[in-house]
């Protein structure tokens, strides 16, 4: 497996802990289909996709995309640009990785890429339990924790399965890619106080989508204070 040596060290590191230590990490990839840097880091991610209690999420911005077979969302790029408005003001770029809302490394840079992981790992995230409730209807349940002073936001996100296509134009004309996790939609579910919440989401998946995330953010800081997700 691409990377396996480098990921594996923070596989092996949740490997040791208890099941009911093991918290979720949250991985953000913003890439593009134009972007000639951005295929290595689609390759990382996949791998990063299969690891356990990792949520992939994988987000084409549109401020540059390619002209057939776009996979872009100007949702993507709208998130982006939060993010970096929070870590300090910098630029926009791809492919960009975010590591439970806070830590930015570029998204082709294994060694980092790893070292973020394991850093995350014990960043004990609290898990968000989802089960199905009735057709097409789960039940979402954070456990209460406190978040005094934070602006904490619920997002849900529906995750396709993956892309297998060949680039039809710009820097990776001809490639064939697949293209992992990538988030078809992104919906506010509203704020939370930290209080224990149980509340029901219907993410309307179609045949197409592998599954969908919930996760708890601090919109002040950027961190990802919960997180859990429902694989189809």
């Amino acid at each position: 497996m691409f990377l396996a040596a480098v990921l594996g060290l923070s596989a092996a590191h949740a490997q040791t802990m208890p099941a009911d230590q093991q918290t979720p990490v949250v991985v953000e990839l913003f890439s593009s289909q134009a972007c000639s840097f951005c295929p290595e880091a689609d390759k990382i991610m996949e791998d990063i996709a299969t690891m356990d209690n990792v949520i992939a999420l994988s987000c084409h911005v549109d401020y540059f995309d390619v002209k057939i077979g776009a996979l872009s969302k100007p949702f993507c790029t709208d998130r982006q640009t939060e993010y970096v408005g929070l870590f300090g003001g910098g630029t926009h770029y791809t492919p960009q990785m975010v590591v439970n809302g806070y830590m930015d490394v570029v998204g082709y840079k294994a060694e980092k890429i790893s070292a973020a992981l394991i850093k995350g790992r014990a960043d004990r995230i609290a898990g968000i339990s989802i089960q199905p409730k009735a057709e097409g209807v789960y039940e979402a349940q954070l456990p209460a924790m406190d978040v005094s002073g934070r602006n904490v936001k619920l997002w849900l996100a529906t995750i396709d399965k993956p892309h297998k296509l060949t680039v039809a134009s710009g820097a990776n004309k001809g490639k064939r890619m697949v293209y992992t996790n990538i988030v078809d939609t992104l919906s506010g579910q509203g704020a939370w106080d930290g209080t224990e919440k149980h509340f029901a989401v219907s993410p309307q998946l179609t045949d197409a989508q592998a599954g969908f995330a919930i996760i708890a953010q601090d919109m002040t800081s950027g961190n990802i204070l919960a997180a859990g997700q429902v694989k189809k």
